[in-house]
């Protein structure tokens, strides 16, 4: 909710252009997260935009529009780290912190198998543990790693290590629109109008409007 007291957001400036560009009249309606679909059902929505992921389980709720984001995972390093990149001959034998039981500790033993894992419980604690110089780098959602790149808690500390990571089998497909299993010419319009965005620039844009440090 922004000082006007209106929603805002990057989902949500997303939401309004999409809709102007289909010539549509749309209200953006703030539902519970554990009520998405339900609404989305009863037809107290016409459809969901919400960071919901595109997954086998969702499939079977609703119908999904291409992926309009996708939050790859990176490495975080200190700025004055010698790390140039992320390949796998470059991490040997480098700590590396980790959120334990994740996607991103099961990527890295998969393909970074000599380097030094160092899990601990949440992001937010890798990216101390780097910030305080306790390993080379961190493992982490892009996302989550902007925001504290770009903010004051980060100190200006750190930065992006080249690279980025988003296999699906092990990072998702990304997070889609949904509409209900008969609305497949409102999935299709809102393809269209995804597609037209990002091909004349408005997409990328709105991206760096609420991502100034590039997921990418």
């Amino acid at each position: 909710i922004g000082p006007d007291g209106q929603l805002t957001g990057f989902e949500i400036d997303l939401a309004r252009e999409l809709c102007e560009r289909l010539a549509a009249t749309c209200s953006i309606q703030p539902v519970r997260w554990d009520g998405l679909f339900d609404a989305l059902q009863r037809g107290q929505g016409d459809a969901i935009i919400a960071a919901l992921r595109i997954s086998p389980e969702n499939r079977r709720k609703a119908r999904f529009t291409t992926a309009y984001f996708r939050s790859p995972a990176r490495f975080v390093a200190r700025r004055a780290t010698p790390l140039a990149d992320a390949a796998v001959a470059t991490l040997r034998q480098q700590r590396v912190a980790v959120v334990a039981r994740s996607a991103h500790e099961a990527y890295l033993t998969a393909f970074f198998p000599q380097t030094t894992r160092v899990a601990v419980e949440t992001a937010a604690a890798a990216l101390d543990a780097v910030a305080r110089d306790e390993v080379a780098a961190a493992f982490i959602d892009a996302t989550v790693a902007a925001f504290w790149l770009n903010g004051e808690s980060s100190g200006n500390c750190c930065r992006f290590v080249s690279g980025s990571f988003i296999e699906s089998r092990f990072f998702g497909e990304g997070s889609g629109i949904a509409v209900r299993r008969d609305g497949e010419p409102l999935r299709r319009g809102l393809d269209w109008a995804l597609q037209a965005m990002a091909a004349d620039g408005a997409y990328a844009r709105l991206y760096l409007k609420y991502f100034p440090v590039g997921l990418y």
